[in-house]
């Protein structure tokens, strides 16, 4: 330890020493460890554990699947495939062996009745057991009771932790207390962990499931989302097992519901992996990249410092210094660099952090598990300072085996300049090389994200989201019992709105464009043709709208005409259908007139009237969603949107609607009020914060690498400055000099960008066909890149060619 205390003071001393030396080891490795620290923070929230519960590798989502529903152009991988449980499935389910706890849910807003401004709130009615399965317990109070979940036993609720500070002022006497949501009084049981937020989208309150004997008997509505945890010792296979033969016992049993459906078991963090792993992967990528070069240019001073202290080494060693002893200070001084550079980064990593996780709107974030909860924590300090640790060792040892072997005669001559040998040349060029190539690899990809980001953030055209408001209203079955007359309440509030000044048109949807929300969908059957089995019956989105709804998002009609007012119950079954549906079911035939069968609770037989054109709802979806819009006059829906489309500022319009509607029935709840502009940015949000990022990471590569052919072409010229010297005193002009110092820089960098742009296309092609928003890299956009790096190394070069061909021949002879 005593040994270990002088080496700490002494490289302490020695770093001191050298203050210009230190900073630029320690900023070098504090960026290159910062954007490692950062981005392994993103993945450890996102990907490793985006929910906080114990065990979480045997909590696993259930869906019901039909595999063999439809063509790949109808289905979706992200939504279309996976279903909600039917109840009746749910209880079957329920006594696999290979389950210790399962669960179902599903969402459910409740009204608060605060005065006269009620305010909705995000909930989710959860059968028993739902707390077991992810066991976590309530912070205060209880769980739910197994009684509680039968009809008329279940007013009771448990709070989310911002909400009990909201509403109780974080009190503990806010258990017992009473809550009138929907106009019933529920009493307060519990308050959650405040990291506790399951199931996504911001879920305030939870209410016990309490289903009817008939709800619990019912196998044709897929309505319950089911979660389950793996018994003790049960493998995801085993479980899988055991639900595939359950699944093939129900569809024998009962063909009419059960017929092609399969029971899929999937790991709760990997639910959201789909999107997120490959853009997290390809940030992590890019951050080791980063990290790379950083190390290079360590390498690179390292190597530069240690021929710097040969004569130093070879002094200490001719007066008896043991050699192993001077790698041991060598490297401990590198440790300590090291130290200081983990000290910078887990600064700059947790900055980095903040700003990733306020970049993402609240509307969005409450989607992605873990992002509200990403941190710069101990994990990931550890994994950057031993990252760091690392680094100093591996890039610090061949330098200080270098050094401590240094050759006693040589170093020790009077004036001994030798200049840069052959070796130590070819070694700094080759950094040189590796770094460029890096960069061009860095810059490429963030190049080839970029532009295929870009190209997404048009994806939106199908309707023009400026200069229209929206927001969300309910009419509750609480407070307006009779559909019809939540219907004609809808239709006078929209003939209200009409007409406040500045309004050009009003309307309602059942799910916005670009909102990233699940669309209700349902499977569609083609009259006139051979009635499909019911696995294999195409499904599409169903989206319930008003007239003056394509007229308020100037959505353009192809061919016939919109909804109006006269397509009421008492009138012929109508909808218009997206362009996409036209094509698929009618090629080469004039689709108007034709019918659809649109399967669900009450199927209804439907007739085209119209063709609108396609509106892409989601920007991961490669091609637009096939949609049938129904007349809301037909299919009334409670909740649903409204959108105004105004001549100036849409948000100065939002008093006159609150007030307007209010004067209808202030029972009804208004909220999620945005224009659409926000909307289509709140999609785009993650995709502008990957695209902000990997630009930044490019961005630093970059200056990295400038930053490293700058320190080689500086140190080149402090080597050979007796060789300049001399080809000076022979005669060389300014312009030999000049070819003869950037000869150097040239030839790395052309090796860099021979290396580099093969490899960059090959990962360009690579990323294109594995990551949906990349584009493959096109050769034009490549060649544009390597010229930037060129220029970028040739402009680092400058300053240490103007400082070679400014020597003094004879005071460079003389050794001064």
């Amino acid at each position: 330890m005593d040994g270990l205390w002088r080496d700490l003071v002494h490289a302490w001393r020695a770093l001191a020493r050298h203050r210009a030396f230190t900073v630029a080891m320690a900023a070098t490795l504090a960026v290159g460890l910062g954007g490692n620290g950062a981005v392994f923070s993103w993945l450890d929230a996102l990907l490793l554990r985006p929910f906080p519960f114990p065990a979480l590798e045997r909590v696993v989502t259930v869906w019901e699947q039909h595999p063999e529903q439809g063509p790949a152009s109808v289905r979706s991988a992200h939504s279309g495939d996976r279903h909600p449980m039917a109840a009746a499935d749910v209880g079957d389910l329920a006594a696999a062996r290979s389950l210790a706890f399962l669960a179902a849910f599903r969402h459910r807003e409740f009204v608060l009745a605060e005065g006269d401004a009620p305010s909705r709130l995000q909930g989710a009615l959860v059968s028993t057991d739902f707390f077991r399965v992810v066991a976590t317990a309530p912070e205060l109070g209880r769980a739910f009771l197994p009684e509680e979940s039968e009809p008329g036993r279940d007013a009771s609720v448990i709070l989310s932790h911002a909400l009990w500070r909201q509403r109780f002022g974080s009190r503990p006497d806010a258990i017992g207390r009473t809550l009138v949501l929907n106009d019933r009084a529920h009493t307060v049981v519990g308050v959650m962990p405040r990291t506790f937020a399951y199931p996504l989208g911001g879920v305030s309150l939870w209410a016990p499931l309490a289903l009817s004997p008939e709800q619990r008997a019912d196998r044709a509505t897929l309505a319950l989302a089911v979660v389950a945890r793996l018994a003790e010792g049960t493998s995801l296979a085993e479980a899988q097992a055991e639900a595939d033969t359950l699944a093939a016992s129900l569809a024998r049993a009962y063909p009419a519901t059960n017929a092609g459906r399969r029971v899929t078991l999937l790991r709760l963090r990997e639910q959201q992996a789909g999107i997120t792993a490959p853009v997290l992967a390809l940030f992590q990528g890019a951050a080791l990249f980063v990290l790379l070069i950083a190390c290079v240019n360590v390498a690179g001073l390292l190597a530069a410092r240690a021929v710097a202290r040969e004569r130093e080494m070879a002094v200490r060693l001719a007066l008896g210094a043991d050699r192993r002893r001077l790698v041991r200070q060598l490297l401990t001084e590198g440790a300590v660099v090291a130290l200081l550079g983990a000290v910078l980064a887990a600064a700059l990593a947790r900055g980095a952090v903040n700003a990733i996780r306020v970049s993402l709107p609240d509307d969005i974030a409450k989607w992605v598990g873990g992002w509200n909860e990403m941190r710069l924590d101990a994990r990931a300090l550890a994994f950057t300072l031993a990252l760091g640790l690392l680094t100093s060792l591996l890039f610090g040892l061949l330098p200080a085996l270098r050094a401590s072997r240094a050759d006693l005669v040589t170093s020790l001559k009077e004036g001994g300049r030798t200049g840069a040998g052959a070796g130590r040349q070819r070694a700094r060029s080759a950094l040189v090389a590796v770094q460029v190539t890096l960069s061009l690899l860095l810059l490429a990809g963030a190049a080839s994200m970029l532009r295929g980001f870009t190209s997404l953030l048009a994806v939106y055209s199908g309707f023009e989201p400026q200069g229209v408001l929206t927001m969300r209203v309910r009419f509750p079955e609480w407070s307006h019992p009779d559909l019809d007359e939540a219907r004609a309440l809808q239709r006078r509030a929209l003939e209200s709105l009409q007409g406040l000044p500045g309004v050009e048109a009003a309307g309602v949807v059942s799910h916005l464009p670009a909102d990233l929300g699940p669309v209700p969908s349902a499977t569609v059957a083609v009259g006139g043709r051979p009635e499909p089995a019911p696995a294999e019956r195409p499904r599409v989105d169903v989206q319930v709208v008003s007239p003056g709804y394509f007229e308020a998002l100037r959505i353009p009609l192809r061919s016939g005409r919109g909804l109006t007012e006269d397509d009421r119950d008492s009138a012929q079954p109508v909808a218009v259908i997206s362009a996409s549906l036209a094509g698929r079911f009618w090629p080469d035939e004039d689709p108007l007139q034709g019918r659809l069968r649109v399967d669900g609770p009450s199927p209804s037989w439907v007739t085209v009237v119209g063709v609108a054109a396609d509106v892409r709802q989601y920007w991961f979806d490669p091609n637009p969603r096939p949609t049938v819009y129904l007349p809301y006059g037909q299919a009334p829906r409670r909740l649903t949107t409204i959108v105004l489309r105004t001549a100036g500022d849409p948000l100065r319009a939002l008093p006159a609607v609150r007030e307007r509607i209010g004067a209808l029935d202030r029972r009804v709840a208004i909220d999620e009020v945005r224009t659409m502009v926000q909307v289509v940015a709140e999609a785009m949000a993650f995709l502008k914060t990957a695209a902000v990022l990997m630009g930044v990471l490019g961005a630093v590569a970059l200056l990295l690498s400038v930053v490293g052919v700058y320190g080689m072409m500086a140190d080149f010229v402090s080597h050979c400055r007796h060789e300049i010297g001399l080809r000076m005193a022979l005669g060389a002009g300014t312009r030999d000099v000049v070819r003869f110092v950037a000869a150097r820089v040239g030839g790395a960098t052309g090796l860099g960008l021979a290396v580099g742009l093969p490899a960059a296309a090959a990962l360009g092609s690579a990323l294109s066909t594995r990551l949906f928003g990349v584009s493959r890299t096109e050769w034009s956009l490549l060649a544009l890149v390597a010229a930037g790096v060129a220029g970028a190394a040739l402009a680092a070069a400058a300053g240490p060619v103007r400082r070679a061909i400014r020597l003094d021949p004879a005071v460079v002879l003389r050794g001064e």
